[in-house]
């Protein structure tokens, strides 16, 4: 996409003052009518975007494996939509959670969490979530609206070993 159609956050998380995670995002503005992306203009040049990056990396499409194991199907729901009446971001991330299988839950380390939002869900609407866990390091996962044949979201887990 061309500059201005676009904007990158980064955060770095910490409990105390130990630091437990970093986030790096990548963010387009939309058209409230037709749903399509806009180029961002400042007037008063109230926001500036920095050309350098503090964190060791970026956040990128998530390049997705060929096969699939259909996991779970997830109709949304009224408490899954956020102000704008489309599912919140959360509710992605949680229904990757779930798509992992009860007996890997509980034994496994995440070492990092990739997730590309690529459409709006709305209420009612069926999602298939589909797994790839045949790399023991790397479980990638895909939304899959039902009712508007398209892809809304692919994720990745990266695996550091099992609890012991």
């Amino acid at each position: 996409l061309p500059d201005g159609m676009y904007a990158y956050r980064e955060f770095e998380i910490y409990l105390g003052e130990k630091q437990i995670g970093s986030c790096s995002t990548t963010w387009m503005v939309l058209d409230a009518n037709t749903r399509r992306p806009k180029q961002v203009t400042f007037k008063n040049e109230v926001t500036k975007q920095l050309k350098g990056f503090q964190l060791s990396f970026q956040a990128q499409k998530i390049r997705l494996p060929h096969s699939w194991q259909h996991a779970q199907n997830q109709q949304v729901q009224f408490s899954d939509l956020d102000m704008n009446m489309h599912v919140n971001n959360l509710r992605y991330a949680e229904w990757v959670q779930n798509t992992i299988p009860a007996n890997l839950q509980n034994n496994r380390k995440i070492a990092a969490f990739e997730i590309n939002f690529l459409g709006e869900c709305f209420l009612s609407e069926t999602i298939a979530c589909l797994l790839n866990d045949s790399d023991p390091t790397n479980w990638f996962f895909k939304g899959y609206n039902q009712d508007k044949d398209k892809l809304v979201f692919s994720a990745r887990l990266q695996i550091d070993g099992s609890f012991q």
